[in-house]
């Protein structure tokens, strides 16, 4: 299986009307690990992560930002990784991704007993939930801006796990440390 790392990543505004991807698409036996990657205003067939047939693979996510993506077809827009891989988010927010062809707007879907939720704001999950899964809410997060802030009365702020599956990050997105107050915030940018 191979590992594909993904670090300190913004994939915005990608439009692609003619049945391709934007995000994060991988189909193949992958572990992948994202850490501190920003997804958002994309549209397309899918938009987000789309990982299949990774039955052999996971996916880890660790301080992302998933937000405004629009899936063009029945593929969802958020997170959507199916065939088996175990799903991993950790101080994460999924927020306000549409699946404008009629699916089921599934922001996460959970598709294993050992998918696992930790710290997480999402406004859809679908698929059974895991005892393991933890401070799960599907509050506004609030963002102050067009580069994803969290405001600074968001829900998200010093709202993170410290003792995560991987080590924390030392810094966010843009490179100010993770930990500012006395827990990380969740998503891509500490405030």
């Amino acid at each position: 299986v191979m590992l594909l790392q993904l670090s300190h990543l913004r994939i915005l505004g990608c439009d692609s009307s003619d049945n391709s991807r934007c995000g994060i698409y991988v189909n193949g036996n992958v572990d992948i690990r994202a850490v501190n990657v920003l997804l958002a205003d994309n549209e397309a067939r899918s938009a987000g992560v789309w990982a299949q047939n990774n039955s052999l693979g996971s996916f880890y996510g660790q301080h992302l930002t998933v937000m405004n993506n629009r899936a063009l077809s029945t593929d969802d827009a958020g997170l959507d990784v199916t065939g088996g891989a175990p799903l991993v988010l950790e101080n994460t927010i999924v927020w306000n991704n549409d699946n404008g062809d009629g699916g089921n707007n599934c922001a996460i879907k959970l598709a294993t007993a050992n998918d696992r939720l930790r710290h997480v704001i999402s406004d859809s999950i679908c698929g059974t939930q895991s005892a393991e899964n933890v401070n799960v809410n599907s509050i506004n997060p609030e963002i102050a801006d067009a580069e994803y802030h969290l405001a600074d009365s968001s829900p998200a702020r010093d709202a993170g796990l410290l003792a995560t599956q991987y080590s924390l990050p030392l810094t966010d997105l843009e490179g100010n440390p993770r930990v500012m107050g006395s827990l990380p915030d969740l998503g891509v940018h500490e405030n």
